[in-house]
Order: C-alpha cells, then structure tokens, then sequence
C-alpha cells in the first residue's frame, strides 16, 4: 500500500552498485542470498524494491529469480507506483507479461487513482493495454478512465481495444467531460472519428455547457470541426452562457472554422446572453478574416439592416479601424467578395519591405541565436531538475526559428509549442548490418526506409500539454535510444561536393552524428498505415543543427514559407516538416550569393515550386502511401503527406491532386499573401525585450524522477519550481504548518522575491496577523521586477550565451509566474470577489491546473489592506492597460484599482484582447464611471 516503506531503510549500496553496472550475476547471487529482495532501496532518487528496479530497467533476466523467490510484486512506494504500473507506462510487454503470469494485481492504484492499465492507455502501448484487458483490468475506472486519456492522447489503437471490450464512451470526469470532449479539446481527429463511430454521444456537454463541437470550434480545430458536423453535431448547441460554437469560433478568429459552421447552417445571427452575435465579437476583437467573411455571408443572404450597423458599433467603440473599413467597403459588395485596395509591389521591392518588417520584428541571427540559448538553458534546468540527461528541448523552441510567426521575443504562438523529448529507460536498439557494438542485447531491429521494425508502439509521437495565453503548449516526445544513425545523406562524398552548406557546419553535423550530447533516437511515429509495426529514425538533433546556423535571410525565407503552410494554404496536409525540409534543400542547392534580401521572394518563390514539383512527381509516379518528397538528412526514407490513407488509393490521389492545387494557388496569390504576412508581423519595442519564463513550462513535465529540494539555506535556481509547488500545496492548511511553510519559502532566493514575500503575506494574513503583512509590502516598495531581458538590435550572436540567460534570470526579480497542478485550490484571504476568483487562477477546460502571478498578486495584497492608489501604482496599471502579454489577474487588480477613464477604457479594450470578452462586472464599472 501506499506510504509502506520503511522511513530508515538503508540503501543497499552493494545491490545499487549491481544494478548500475549491470552485472546481473551479482544481482542474482545478492538476491540467492536472501538480500533486500523485498527491501526498498533509494535508486534514482525514488524507493524503489528490486522488483520495480528490474522492471524499470526492462531486465527479464532479474525478474524472473525474483519471481521465483515469490517476493511480493504489488508491492507500491508512497506514489503508489508498483512493478507493474512502471513496466505499463514504459509499454515493457514481456514484462508485464511475465508480471500477469505471476498473478499480480492489475487494479492497483497509484496514489492519484491511475491504474496500469491506464498508464499503458496514456502512452499509447496498446499490446500492452490488450494483455491487461485480457487479464480483466477494470476498463471502467471513474476518475481515471483509460478510454478517456487514450482520447485524449490520440492513442487509436487502444481505443479500439477499448471499445470492443465494452468501455463505456460517455463515462463523464468530475467536470462532466467525456472522452469524445478531450479528443476535441486535443485536437485528436482521428480519435474523434472513432468514437463517432462507437455511438459516443456527439452533443453530452460538460458542467458548463461546453460541447465537443463548442471546444474544437473554440480551438479552431477545423478537422475535428467537420468530422462532428458530419457526426450530426448540433451547430447551434448552446454552452451556459448562451453562446453556440460559431460565437466561439468567432471570439478567437478561427475564420477557417466559421466557414464550415455556416455551411452547416449555423445561426450567425443569434446572441449570446449577453446580447452579443458572432459579428460582434469577431469585430470586437479585430479578427479582419472573420469579419469579412461573416459580412459577406450576411449580404449573400439578404442579412443586413440593424444586424450589420451593430458589428458597426463594436469595431468603432473598440477602435479596431481595419475593421471598420470591411463595413464601409461592404456597400461595394459583388460576386467576388468585399472590395479591398490591393498593393503591388515589384519581387525586389515587397522583398525588401519584408526583409525590413522581418527584421524589426526581431527576426535575425542573433536574436534566433539567443532563443536557442535560452532553450539550452531550459534543458539544463531539466537535467538538474530530473538528476538524469534523459530530457531535451527539441523543435522550434530550441530551433531559434519559428516558435513564433509574428515576432521573435521568445513567445511561442498559440498553436505552436515547446517540444521535450523524453528518452525512456531501457536497453538501446541496435541497428542490424549497422550496429558495430561490442555489446548487442536482444534488442536488434531491422532498418527499413528511415524506420525500424518494431511493434506495439502507437503511431503518436508526442503527448500534448494544451496551452493559454501565459504559457505555451508543451509536447512531450517519448523515445528510444538507437545504438548509431543510419548513413547521413548530406554527409555523403557525392552530396558533400555539389553542397552549398558551409563546410563548417557540414562537420558540426557530423559531430552530432557521434556525440552522446546529442543523441540517435527513434520516435512513436509510422508511415502511413504501418501504426503498430514501425517506429521512425529521429534527426531532430541534426536539423536543430543546421537551423541554428541559418543566416538572416535564410531564418527569414524558413519562417515565410512556415507561415504559409500553416496559415495560408488551403490544404491541412501540409505541417511544419515539409517547410523544414524544403528549406534544408535550398541551403544545399542555393549558391551564397544568391542569399540577398532583395531575392526573399524569388527565393520563396522556389521554395514553393520544390514543393508543387515533389507533389506533382509523387502522382505522376503513382505513390500511393501519400509520400511527397525525399528525406533530406536519410536517402532511403520518404516524407508524407500528414494523414494520407494508404488504405485508399483514391483517397490518397485525390489528396495530392488538392495539395498540387493548394500549393499552385499560393504561388498565384503569393505577393497579396506577403503583403498579409508583413501587416500581421510585431515590432519588438526598443530594448529588445526577450520573454523566457522557464518556471511555467517545468509545470508541464511530469515528474519522472525525484525532484527533491537540497537542504540548503537557499535553493538553485532549478529547485524554485519545486519550493513554489509545495507551498502552493501547503497553503489551504497553513495554521497546522506555518513555522515549516516559512522555513520553506526562506529558500527562495531574491530572483523569486516578490514570489516569497507575497507568498509569506498571504500567511500571515491567513493567520490574521495584517501588521506583519503590511509590513511586508511596504519592504518592497517601489520594488522593480524583470518581466523579460532586454536584447537591442546591436547586440551580438556570440554573445548570446546560457550563462548570459542564468547570470540575467538570477540577478533579477524574475520569477513571477507559476503553473501548478492540485486538487485542492489555495484560497486567498480577499474580501473583493474578483480578485478571490482569480487567486489562484483555474486554468480554463483544466480544473486541477492553476495560474498565479506574483506581481499581480502584491498589488492585490496591497489592495486588501487598503493602501492608496500612488503614482507606482497608477504606472503599473498604465503598463497593464497597454501590454499584450497582461494575464487575467493583472487585468482583474488593475481595473479594481483603476480609478481614471481613461485608463479603464484602455483595460477594457485590452480585458476583451486577452480574455475573448469584457467581463460584465468590468461593464458595469465602465458605466458607472461614464455616468
């Protein structure tokens, strides 16, 4: 049971020396000998019995004796994790197979009610999942389902498991979710589709009213959008507010997703309780796409008159002038759509306008040089953090490109994420006709086209972490380690000669190859219709490689043709890979001096006609599993289409015959299509200024491995999240723990200050002491904090170091912002209602996930115990008012605190921004003082 092992059981160093190095032999006459076989012993930080650490390790050969010495196996540390759950969730099937033979218990629990089984459904394992319904695990578990988080994961094949063994599709968490609501939430269409069609019900709402179609609508998910149209979803389903999916769709701008509501009649026209349409909203919040197209809808169907002078009055009252021209030029209406004056411009001249807008908006080396610092910086906290180099920041947030398509500060766009690859335990694979190991395990697969046998893997290569407005997605990438690359085709003697990739870099990359720093992986990814049976050769070290040496121009070529995959073609078989790859071919192909910032479109141009050459090649050459192009890093391997169906070659034909003409089309309208790229770009300010915030993102990542804070009088700067998180757990009982609460924060060093003194306030206030709490504000005022590091256009690329990030994060107030997961919610000692409401912060769809920000919360203690609004004050409300990046709780206590017009009007505009809407007891206020 949970909390059985023995508080003084010493470590075993002789059996941890055994299992370190392996030696098996020894392992097994330790165990012969009667020693520790039942014993938890500290390994990696965690107690764990010899039991678990064998299944951990993947290692048959200690199992078995222990087996057969018949230690108890459901033995659970106090997580609650036993021997089973860790081989489950590590998809380890002799393991759990040889463990089920044993007869353990496969309904054990961890301490947060997550059975085996739903840890295999988690991570996708589904042979695993089928052994573990076989031996009748309860498929049904309530508060853990495993069909829900196979859902919610993506994980097709063990829903199908699921599903013929009867678990029930609407079982409801606590929040009134189901599973088909979390694989609309996740954007797991194929997931959705299945549960489709095992008769989930398309329109069960949760506890506020949200229907699957609402939250893909919300999302702008437009392939889950349309597969629950075509479920017979209710487009006009109401959520507790009165709004229906197209008023979601509208809030956020997903203009794509409005197209379709209303092609499946949705009710444009109908207000939410608030009095609000579609049209309001959209023109509210300046989505100019949706705008358009919704004025275009009306006057097509005869939907004019007091409707459209409304959507008037909203673009006008929140002074969003583009908008307010769509209205204008609405009256020049025809058969082709609003008349807007279009710009034309010569190749030279628009790719010298958008080299310069690039540029301002911080898209250059150095700035591309200082975003991948600051994500190595990421890493080492991760490896400080986990007491292991198992993880690594990988993708466009490590890349130094991309992670944004508006501007380069550090913020990664809201559908885009953070990528941490995990690299699970185990032994590695081996590579057969590869492999030059001295030491090869049974673990040797065949490579085949940049993939290697191996079955029982689900084809997912990444578990998601949904997002809001202060903190990006996260993907965590489980993998394997593989024993060495394949042979790298641009390192090749033939490729090498005609390359134009700079010779240094070309050995950098060979570097890579050979490094234990960056290391050969394989991921849960299959070509098309080989799920289940093959896993995909990563190269993800070698492409951050050759991204972070990019030039300018070349950073700047990459993130256009990014941006037009993404968001301007008319085809959702396209992702970020084939940008990747098409821009790798022009580095090689492309001569230096073609590199010229009056080339950026020309060079686009080609970009572009790579593609809608592999395409077109690819049906001229009747490939019918949906490849598109050649790999560029592996010879033998292919690049897909995303989602194509090699099950259908009619399908699959008709998909690349709309890719062809997607891509055609974007040629055809590229300079009206960089003429939008350039307007939707962001200047960054004068300093420079860099967001990183790696405090928010740790609250992503599971915890693996021990994460214990040092006994140190202060902690390091990897061990703050960790302090913050168990304070925030301890807080709802601080009256039987206050003196060791304090000591706890204590450790907070002055980088966390405004963290640890609103944090010691807030105890202080719950313990009604608010003299000493008063105290406390008034030490820290006219206190300045650090919301990002300044980085101004003259400064260098080799000046951006990890060092420079650790010495600016730990010299400043920095920590100002904390995620946290919990059950039980804090609660703050204020008497203003709304700002009670928004300490913590409930993360939206995410019960058990809250948000504080520090800043915010000093200036409602400040509030609470009635200091005046001053000249600091009235500054930071000004600052709130016009920073894009306000969270919730900064809008909530500014506008509390606001008491100037002016300003207010400024929160108001920036609260419907940042949160969809203005909230009504925000309204009400707004009118008091313009009465």
């Amino acid at each position: 049971m949970p909390g059985n092992e023995p508080s003084a059981e010493p470590t075993e160093d002789e059996l941890i020396s055994a299992l370190a190095s392996n030696n098996s032999g020894a392992v097994q006459s330790i165990i012969s000998g009667g020693k520790c076989v039942d014993h938890f012993i500290v390994y990696k930080g965690k107690h764990f019995t010899p039991a678990m650490i064998a299944c951990d390790l993947e290692r048959t050969d200690l199992l078995i004796p222990l087996i057969e010495a018949k230690v108890d196996l459901d033995r659970q540390n106090s997580d609650g994790i036993s021997a089973l759950y860790l081989a489950s969730y590590q998809g380890f099937f002799t393991i759990v197979e040889l463990l089920i033979q044993a007869q353990v218990d496969v309904n054990l629990q961890t301490r947060d009610g997550r059975s085996s089984l739903f840890a295999a459904s988690q991570y996708g394992h589904h042979q695993v999942a089928k052994l573990l319904i076989k031996a009748q695990a309860d498929i049904d578990l309530a508060y853990c389902s495993p069909l829900y988080m196979a859902a919610q994961e993506g994980h097709c094949k063990v829903i199908e498991s699921l599903v013929r063994a009867q678990a029930e599709v609407n079982l409801q968490t606590v929040i009134g979710s189901t599973p088909l609501y979390v694989a609309s939430l996740e954007d797991r269409y194929q997931a959705v589709e299945l549960l489709i069609k095992a008769q989930a019900d398309v329109d069960l709402q949760d506890f506020d009213g949200f229907s699957p179609l609402y939250i893909a609508s919300e999302q702008g998910y437009l392939k889950v959008v349309n597969s629950l149209i075509g479920g017979k979803a209710d487009v006009n389903l109401q959520d507790s507010k009165g709004c229906s999916p197209i008023f979601a769709a509208c809030q956020q701008g997903h203009y794509q997703v409005v197209e379709s509501l209303l092609k499946a009649q949705a009710d444009v026209t109908s207000a939410n309780g608030a009095g609000k349409t579609p049209l309001d909203i959209a023109s509210q919040n300046n989505h100019y796409q949706t705008v358009k197209l919704i004025i275009e809808f009306c006057i097509r169907n005869g939907i004019q008159g007091s409707y459209l002078k409304q959507g008037l009055r909203c673009a006008e009252e929140f002074e969003n002038d583009r908008v307010v021209e769509l209205f204008h030029a609405a009256t020049s209406l025809d058969d082709s759509g609003i008349n807007v004056e279009k710009q034309t411009h010569s190749d030279e001249e628009l790719s010298q306008l958008l080299h310069l807008a690039l540029s301002k908006s911080g898209f250059v080396q150095s700035r591309a040089v200082f975003q991948s610092s600051t994500a190595d910086f990421l890493q080492d906290i991760l490896f400080k953090r986990y007491h292991t180099d198992e993880y690594f920041v990988v993708g466009s947030f490590a890349e130094g490109w991309g992670n944004s398509l508006v501007t380069l500060d550090g913020r990664t766009d809201f559908d885009s994420d953070v990528d941490v690859m995990w690299l699970t335990h185990g032994k590695p694979f081996h590579l057969k006709d590869f492999c030059e190991c001295a030491d090869r395990s049974e673990r040797t697969v065949e490579y085949c086209k940049g993939h290697i046998l191996c079955s029982g893997f689900a084809s997912n290569p990444a578990r998601s972490y949904l997002g809001f407005n202060q903190r990006p997605t996260l993907d965590e990438v489980p993998a394997h380690r593989l024993c060495r690359y394949p042979p790298i085709a641009p390192l090749q003697p033939d490729r090498v000669a005609k390359s134009n990739i700079f010779p240094a870099v070309l050995q950098s990359i060979q570097r890579d190859v050979t490094s234990a720093s960056s290391p050969c992986h394989i991921v849960h990814a299959a070509p098309p219709g080989k799920a289940g049976e093959q896993l995909r050769v990563s190269t993800s070290f070698l492409e951050r490689r050759l991204l972070r040496n990019l030039s300018t121009l070349q950073g700047q070529m990459f993130v256009i043709l990014k941006w037009l995959l993404k968001k301007a073609i008319c085809h959702n078989g396209f992702r970020t890979y084939h940008a990747k790859t098409i821009t790798f071919r022009m580095l090689e192909e492309t001569p230096p001096d073609q590199w010229k910032s009056e080339n950026l479109v020309n060079l686009t141009r080609r970009s572009l006609q790579i593609l809608i050459d592999s395409v077109e090649n690819a049906c001229r050459s009747g490939y019918l599993d949906g490849r598109i192009m050649d790999h560029f890093f592996l010879s033998d391997a292919a690049v897909y289409l995303k989602d194509a169906d090699p099950n259908s070659a009619d399908s699959v034909r008709e998909s690349l015959h709309q890719a062809s003409s997607a891509a055609k089309d974007i040629v055809a309208r590229l300079p009206e299509l960089l003429i939008y790229f350039k307007d939707s770009l962001q200047p960054i300010n004068d300093f420079g200024r860099f967001y990183f915030n790696p405090i928010l993102i740790l609250s992503l990542l599971p915890a693996h491995h021990s994460t214990l804070v040092s006994s140190a009088t202060k902690c390091e700067y990897h061990e703050i999240y960790d302090v913050l998180l168990e304070a925030m757990r301890r807080l709802p009982a601080v009256d039987g723990n206050a003196e060791s609460l304090m000591d706890l924060i204590d450790k907070l060093p002055d980088c966390a200050r405004s963290a640890r003194e609103s944090v010691r306030a807030i105890i202080f206030l719950q313990l009604g002491k608010r003299d000493a709490a008063a105290d406390i504000l008034k030490s820290l005022k006219g206190f300045s904090v650090c919301r990002g590091i300044d980085w101004p256009a003259e400064r260098s690329a080799s000046e951006a170091t990890v060092e420079l990030v650790l010495q600016h994060l730990k010299s400043q107030d920095s920590v100002l912002k904390l995620c946290f997961r919990t059950n039980r919610r804090p609660s703050f000692p204020f008497r203003n209602k709304n700002i009670a409401n928004v300490f913590p912060l409930v993360v939206k769809h995410y019960i058990s996930l809250k948000y504080m920000n520090f800043e915010a919360l000093l200036h409602a203690l400040r509030m609470e115990l009635g200091e005046p609004t001053d000249a600091i004050t009235r500054d930071w409300i000004r600052d709130v008012a016009e920073r894009e990046d306000a969270d919730e709780q900064e809008l909530v206590v500014a506008v509390e605190r606001c008491e100037d017009l002016q300003l207010l009007r400024m929160l108001r505009r920036r609260s419907s921004k940042v949160l969809g809407d203005v909230p009504p007891w925000l309204e009400e206020k707004y009118k008091r003082f313009l009465n």
